[in-house]
């Protein structure tokens, strides 16, 4: 064991410190038949499909055009979470939260502008591996200074012995996206100009080997700068079993069983063959939109539920809604926490993106 508070080197040791997340002042688009490129490319699989007639898209973003979900919906998200914060630490886990979001902001770059975002789903712009902190490249436009909510907590770190890497910062112009994934690549765009581009939830950890999901040439040059960053201790696997974060496909609960879902299930020969031979228990509660009007903010897909958050090799923390994974679990031999999280669809995570894992009981070994 390292001295450092930061300590994490897969995704079940047993929990000690966690940072969970804070949704207030939450935006969306009010218009999707007109979102800028990042937003289309990173929500393709769950809403920009069904506008996808839809050829325009903007540049530059401004409050005018964002709006929040209703206030008896943030106060249910912040309840939620704040409850979880709680139970976590009933299990005698250090929990610290992101500063709330109080304004939104809009804020310009030199060559497009966005509004502020709150660290909500606080796994997407990290990867903790061993003692190092590593803020990934963005790949949404908008969360480009969302990291500013979680950096006082890393100070803290850093000054007690963490390391803290930032990834190179892209610029995110028009032509650095790979748009092969969800449209045709306009003419005249160059390969050579995408950029490194990735987010934390691609990635899996497993000791020594990494599992990092890749559907993009923006994504597989951030496997790249991720491997030689992280030299020979460890070893990164590009797989595609997913549009962009594999932690809504699939998560391992500890060596040998993995939770997924029924399409990553049938596609398990995308994973490394190691992987292949361990078991995977098909998540069993796909969840539907609370009503019609909500389609148009539906972020996740139904499957999220299936994105739980290990604090131990037999304590899973899981929506209390998914009543028959609950007994999927439970049968193989895991001790199910459940906990209420509700929205998670609107807000395009649960459990697993909405924690960062700080430190874990945990040494580095090899699981393949």
């Amino acid at each position: 064991m390292t001295n450092s508070p930061v300590n994490s080197f897969t995704e079940w040791g047993r929990l000690q410190e966690v940072i969970v997340g804070d949704f207030r002042n939450y935006t969306i688009p009010k218009r999707l038949d007109d979102v800028e490129v990042s937003f289309r490319s990173f929500y393709h699989d769950n809403i920009w499909r069904n506008v996808r007639r839809f050829r325009t898209h903007a540049l530059n973003v401004y409050a005018k055009d964002m709006r929040t979900y209703p206030e008896q919906i943030e106060e249910e998200r912040t309840e939620d979470l704040d409850g979880i914060a709680r139970m976590l630490e009933s299990f005698d886990v250090v929990v610290k939260r992101p500063r709330p979001l109080t304004e939104i902001k809009e804020f310009k770059t030199p060559d497009w502008s966005n509004v502020t975002s709150p660290c909500g789903n606080v796994r997407d712009q990290f990867l903790v591996i061993g003692d190092d902190i590593i803020e990934t490249s963005p790949v949404l436009r908008g969360r480009l200074f969302e990291n500013d909510h979680v950096k006082h907590i890393f100070l803290d770190y850093f000054r007690r012995g963490a390391r803290w890497t930032v990834a190179p910062r892209p610029q995110m112009l028009e032509e650095s996206f790979d748009r092969s994934y969800f449209d045709d690549n306009l003419p005249g765009f160059d390969p050579n100009n995408f950029e490194i581009m990735f987010d934390g939830a691609q990635c899996l950890k497993f000791g020594t080997d990494i599992l990092f999901n890749v559907s993009n040439q923006n994504h597989v040059l951030g496997a790249i700068w991720l491997q030689r960053h992280l030299g020979d201790r460890f070893k990164v696997h590009q797989v595609r079993i997913a549009d962009v974060h594999i932690d809504g496909a699939i998560l391992p609960l500890r060596p040998g069983t993995f939770l997924g879902t029924r399409k990553a299930y049938e596609n398990r020969s995308a994973l490394p063959p190691a992987l292949q031979k361990w078991d995977m228990i098909v998540f069993a509660d796909e969840q539907a939109a609370a009503n019609p009007a909500d389609e148009e903010a539906l972020l996740a897909s139904k499957s999220i539920n299936m994105n739980v958050f290990s604090i131990d090799e037999n304590r899973v923390m899981i929506n209390q809604d998914a009543v028959n994974t609950i007994r999927l679990i439970e049968r193989a031999g895991f001790t199910p926490v459940p906990a209420r999280l509700r929205h998670s669809r609107l807000y395009a995570g649960a459990f697993h993106c909405s924690t960062l894992d700080i430190r874990r009981d945990e040494r580095l070994e090899s699981y393949f």
